[in-house]
């Protein structure tokens, strides 16, 4: 999974000025990068998991 197919399920991206003009897929991208951080949350679950196994 990735930032652009995690925004493609959200029903409103629309956030910024002019974000109406654009087209769903550039929505999908600019959204994702700013709402999901997928490295820190693999690497949080990783920290976590490491500390359950020990």
């Amino acid at each position: 999974m990735n930032h652009y197919k995690l925004a493609s399920m959200v029903p409103e991206k629309m956030i910024e000025k002019y974000d109406e003009y654009l087209p769903e897929a550039l929505l999908d991208e600019g959204f994702g990068r700013r709402a999901f951080d997928i490295d820190g949350t693999l690497r949080w679950v990783g920290q976590v998991k490491a500390l359950v196994v020990q």
